[in-house]
């Protein structure tokens, strides 16, 4: 089976296609399906999107990106299927998709955000109508079988296209494991991982961390973003693939603070996996996924206002066998139900329906409703 991945972002650099497209690859070829990579943007050319430079610069990059698609269109029966990550273009109407479709080409669609509602970051916030949000529901009667990341998601694709199937978010507990858990000296670390994109998220929570800062001693270590919080030390760390694992290990708490808004609904919860897979307890908002994977007081904590927050932040810092116990369940959570090694057969069995004629689909072919 060959399968071409077209992936909208450089290769290692953004959370969603890494973990729900480029971390499958190496399994799949291990079962004997042959993929390749067309990223369409290089690390230099995302860089420059995500940054206040030039709209004419920007509108350069984006060309840049649809002239690499025209160029590697496949012919008919090339592969066996396409699978896209999103959208093709990070701006513009679905024409490179369109174009997909026509090679006649089975085209799988995955998408782990609520990408039809308008969210862009403050440097990109006056263009954000070149993202086409409509043509999220184009690409779903496009394609021949959708994979959804939660539930929510699910629904709405399923308003266009019968066959969707539900593949939460994953992660590899392989590499992601637990470090030295022994209780280190110093403030304890409330950690953050995210992006610039979401690094606003943390302002949900000011009043709760401020109270916390004043009551102990902590520090807030902000991976992936620049924050700034009177009254609360703060480390800021870059995120890069080499050291993510080692920054996480390094949290002694991890926190998802999310606002109650329908873009939020589509979070498939990767953070509080990531946090979960290292053995580190989480707080989070009780949106989206986060109230499906977090079971409150076992695996985690949720916290639903500025009290809770305070109140289940200060109980971890202060109790340093449950954050071990919690940090514990949440790594099993995490093995049983969120790993590559669990969902990755299951992947492998919605890729196979893809090219195989009905009635040659086994009978233990999962249900398009049973994954979660």
């Amino acid at each position: 089976m060959r399968i071409l991945c077209v992936l909208p972002y450089a290769l290692n650099l953004v959370p969603g296609q890494r973990y729900r497209v480029e971390q499958w690859l190496p399994y799949l070829r291990g079962a004997g399906i042959n993929s390749e990579m067309l990223p369409l943007l290089t690390p230099e050319e995302q860089r420059f999107l995500y940054s206040p430079v030039s709209p004419v610069k920007k509108m350069k990059i984006v060309g840049m990106s649809l002239i690499r698609a025209l160029c590697h269109l496949p012919r008919p029966g090339q592969y066996d299927a396409i699978w896209l990550s999103r959208t093709t273009l990070v701006a513009g109407p679905p024409l490179v998709e369109w174009l997909l479709v026509r090679t006649g080409i089975p085209l799988i669609y995955d998408f782990d955000d609520a990408i039809w509602i308008l969210d862009t970051m403050e440097v990109n916030r006056r263009w954000s109508f070149l993202k086409c949000p409509g043509k999220t529901a184009q690409l779903c009667r496009m394609a021949s079988v959708i994979i959804a990341g939660n539930e929510w998601l699910a629904n709405y694709a399923r308003t266009y296209n019968r066959n969707v199937w539900v593949v939460p978010s994953t992660v590899d507990t392989e590499r992601y494991l637990p470090g030295n858990l022994t209780p280190r000296k110093g403030p304890v670390v409330i950690g953050w991982s995210g992006s610039p994109s979401t690094i606003r998220h943390l302002h949900i929570i000011s009043g709760a961390l401020r109270r916390v800062a004043a009551a102990t001693s902590v520090e807030l270590r902000v991976m992936g973003g620049d924050f700034q919080l009177s009254g609360v030390p703060i480390s800021l760390r870059r995120w890069s693939p080499e050291t993510e694992l080692e920054e996480l290990q390094g949290f002694d708490v991890g926190i998802m603070p999310l606002p109650d808004e329908p873009w939020s609904y589509g979070k498939c919860g990767m953070k509080v996996l990531l946090y979960m897979s290292v053995g580190i307890p989480v707080v989070a908002s009780p949106v989206g996924m986060n109230s499906t994977i977090i079971q409150d007081g076992k695996n985690g904590f949720l916290a639903a206002n500025e009290d809770e927050w305070v109140e289940k932040l200060l109980t971890l810092i202060r109790d340093s066998e449950l954050r071990h116990s919690m940090g514990q369940a949440g790594r099993t959570t995490v093995e049983t139900r969120y790993s590559l090694q669990v969902q990755a057969p299951r992947v492998l069995s919605i890729l196979k329906t893809v090219t195989r004629p009905a009635c040659q689909i086994e009978a233990t072919s999962l249900n398009p409703h049973q994954f979660g």
